[in-house]
């Protein structure tokens, strides 16, 4: 994903600006840990899920209706991070865009424990509205459950 550039906020937060598949331009800040679930304020959208686990979080925004991300933020764990709350704050994104999160423990020392697959795209938990569901619970030739 292409960065644009990085700089400071009057918040002295830090901020990152991306383009975004189709030329959205969006930027990125620290956001807030609560409430948990996408949602909207005056500065954009808000983005908070709990993972007491994962060392690794992104939030895949996708065009409604599309398979193919329009674009992927990976979260810092230092700065998206408060306690097991990783959090980001996005500005420019059309209310009409679907998300989820793609989650990964590095290094995953109790894989049958922890169970974590980066190529997937998770649900958000806290989410108010899900969409898409109409393959849920079907299965592909080798066995394994359709995204």
């Amino acid at each position: 994903m292409p960065k644009e550039s990085t700089t400071l906020s009057a918040h002295h937060e830090f901020l990152q600006i991306y383009r975004g598949r189709h030329g959205g331009k969006y930027s990125i800040s620290r956001g807030l840990p609560q409430p948990l679930g996408a949602t909207p304020l005056s500065g954009g959208v808000n983005f908070a899920v709990f993972s007491s686990t994962a060392t690794r979080v992104h939030l895949v925004l996708f065009a409604e209706g599309e398979e193919q991300p329009l674009i992927e933020f990976p979260l810092d764990p230092y700065f998206h991070r408060t306690g097991h709350i990783w959090h980001i704050l996005i500005s420019g994104i059309d209310h009409e865009l679907e998300y989820g999160f793609r989650m990964d423990r590095e290094p995953d020392d109790s894989p049958l424990l922890h169970r974590f697959d980066p190529r997937r795209v998770l649900i958000d938990p806290y989410a108010r509205a899900v969409s898409g569901g109409e393959s849920w619970g079907e299965r592909d030739l080798h066995g394994d459950y359709l995204t």
